[in-house]
């Protein structure tokens, strides 16, 4: 594999992971509010930058520069930005 076909894989990962979050999210809406006998809100897609950003973080990962700490802090260290966010 090639580092185009990576990245094109590591992209199509991050698309999948995010839309197969929002059909759960989305079909958890449809049941709340079928049980109420309202119509289904809906709720937006996900936007092609919040793919890409997904998509940094997996690259970031598989290139190594992930660091967690012992506090559950993730470090994504890209070459343009870095990125902090508390793990649940």
């Amino acid at each position: 594999m090639n580092a185009y076909e990576i990245r094109a894989a590591i992209l199509d990962q991050a698309q999948s992971m995010l839309f197969s979050e929002w059909h759960r999210k989305l079909d958890l809406e449809m049941q709340r509010d079928a049980a109420i006998d309202k119509p289904t809100t809906f709720i937006p897609a996900p936007t092609i930058t919040e793919v890409l950003v997904a998509a940094r973080e997996l690259q970031s990962f598989v290139d190594g520069d992930t660091v967690s700490d012992r506090e559950g802090v993730v470090t994504c260290v890209t070459t343009t930005q870095t990125h902090k966010k508390k793990q649940p």
